[in-house]
């Protein structure tokens, strides 16, 4: 559904001093638009994790440390200029069963996490199935974005000032009075990020034979601009 902007229309008359002491009234004009940008992701993010599960915790933590090397070695060996693999979180916990009456410990499971930032966001797919193919079991997170947001900023925000002033000039036609000088200039701008949220895969038993599809889609920026303007004598 298309959104149209939204306008304020505010005639205010509010007392200012002047250097002889004499309050003159002001007559303003305000008016609000907004504007969205939207903007190719470059930037890929990707969580993923080795977990592993066994009876006792050096059981668990060793094989876990094992399949970890094996993960962290072959994504370095993928990874390109600026890109960064990292170890972003472990924890070891108990695994207990209820029999009815009481819980029983059955073992123990080692968690640690993977973080992959890469600048090739076509290169997302590929990471993911080294991961799996090496010992990885769980993919957490995959999420795109941009590492500069200030251009689509810029342009969205010139957009909305565009669309405001135009806004305020019409309201001036409409009521038959002429804009003055601008009294102040209010922007705004924020990311929303994926336009279609990313499929999050759980734990994975055994790697996959076929690559791992991934759709960077768009992320969108979006700004408003909030103008007055004082109304010409």
């Amino acid at each position: 559904m298309k959104k149209w902007p939204f306008i304020i229309l505010a005639l205010v008359f509010s007392p200012a001093l002047s250097s002889a002491g004499e309050t003159h009234d002001y007559r303003i004009i305000s008016t609000f638009a907004e504007a969205k940008e939207d903007a190719a992701p470059d930037t890929a993010v990707i969580g993923m994790a080795v977990e592993t599960a066994a009876e006792t915790v050096k059981a668990a933590t060793s094989e876990n440390n094992r399949r970890m090397e094996k993960v962290l070695s072959e994504l370095k060996k993928a990874a390109g200029a600026g890109d960064e693999v990292k170890t972003s979180s472990f924890s070891v916990r108990p695994v207990h069963e209820y029999d009815g009456r009481r819980n029983i410990l059955k073992g123990y499971t080692a968690f640690n996490g993977i973080t992959v930032k890469t600048r090739s966001v076509v290169e997302a797919g590929r990471f993911i199935d080294i991961a799996l193919n090496s010992g990885a079991n769980n993919i957490s997170d995959l999420r795109f974005e941009l590492s500069d947001y200030t251009k689509v900023c810029a342009i969205a925000i010139e957009k909305a000032a565009s669309k405001a002033k135009a806004l305020s000039e019409a309201s001036a036609r409409a009521f038959g009075v002429r804009l003055g000088p601008v009294k102040d200039i209010a922007p705004n701008c924020r990311a929303y990020g994926q336009e279609e949220p990313v499929v999050r895969f759980g734990l994975m038993e055994k790697a996959v034979d076929t690559s791992t599809p991934v759709e960077p889609g768009t992320t969108a920026v979006s700004a408003t601009v909030e103008v007055r303007y004082f109304i010409a004598e």
